[in-house]
């Protein structure tokens, strides 16, 4: 069971949040999803992130200064629709299914950013 979801875009905070999952991991062990160390070569990585979200009680977000800025360039180079699933923009839509599923949200600011407005 996954008690605790990270989070990240890759090319805003990885290297935080690889250091926020190896903190939780002496606590938490297997309770803990982070992409890098729980989805395995050949796993079905959409259906692997849905279960494990569903199973968190808890979702940190971890925002790095780029969070925004890389969110409106996906938004601008793809827009995908709600039906196309590999151009939607992840980050955005594991924090709308975790509101959607009434999970706790803890968002953690790095590198001095900003939190986004709503």
């Amino acid at each position: 069971m996954t008690w605790i979801f990270i989070n990240y875009r890759r090319h805003d905070s990885r290297l935080h949040s690889k250091l926020i999952y190896d903190s939780l991991m002496s606590e938490y062990r297997k309770q803990i999803f982070f992409d890098h160390e729980s989805i395995l070569g050949g796993d079905y990585w959409i259906r692997n992130i849905q279960q494990s979200l569903k199973a968190s009680q808890i979702v940190l977000v971890v925002i790095g200064p780029q969070w925004l800025k890389i969110a409106k360039q996906r938004s601008e180079a793809h827009k995908a629709s709600k039906d196309d699933i590999d151009k939607r923009d992840w980050v955005i839509h594991e924090i709308e299914e975790a509101i959607a599923q009434r999970k706790r949200i803890i968002p953690v600011l790095v590198e001095n950013a900003q939190l986004p407005s709503k």
